[in-house]
């Protein structure tokens, strides 16, 4: 099964890096199941372990960040989001899934305009990440839409439509 094999990369059958991307991958699941104590936990002991692997510490504290958004614990995601951020060789992928993050987080607070900048920010910035960059046009056109830009709001999704084929 999927749990028997992440306990098997958790529990020393592999090398170190390994080990920790399975508590990542462990975490993805809980976080998939809506166990957000248990996603947490792993995400927390991967970020334990990985301070010599700076692309999977951004990896896992972005894991975290998640969580914390499903929980609507909106300032605390937001820290995460940017702790991530400050990973020195953090990958342009969890860059994006942390501004994409923060406007969510910023959302949850009832600010659109922070919220929307952030989703800007990685239409702009990382479009070679397409889940991410979908997301945020989908996100941003929601904020233009309550801003009251319609227009804007409008050629985004003509965007995200275009994109995803739909």
């Amino acid at each position: 099964t999927a749990g028997r094999a992440f306990d098997e990369l958790v529990g020393g059958r592999f090398g170190e890096r390994q080990q920790i991307r399975g508590q990542i991958g462990k975490g993805n699941v809980y976080l998939g199941q809506r166990q957000f104590a248990d996603a947490l936990a792993a995400f927390n002991a991967a970020v334990d372990g990985a301070d010599r692997y700076p692309e999977v510490k951004a990896e896992a504290i972005t894991g975290q960040g998640q969580t914390l958004n499903k929980m609507e614990q909106w300032q605390k995601a937001i820290d995460k989001f940017k702790l991530a951020l400050a990973v020195e060789g953090c990958p342009d992928q969890f860059k994006a899934v942390a501004w994409n993050g923060i406007g969510i987080a910023q959302h949850g607070l009832g600010d659109a305009k922070a919220s929307l900048l952030a989703h800007l920010r990685v239409a702009i910035l990382y479009p070679a990440s397409a889940d991410q960059y979908l997301l945020a046009l989908e996100e941003a056109a929601k904020r233009w839409d309550e801003l009251g830009r319609n227009d804007r709001a409008q050629s985004l999704r003509d965007e995200a439509r275009r994109l995803s084929g739909k």
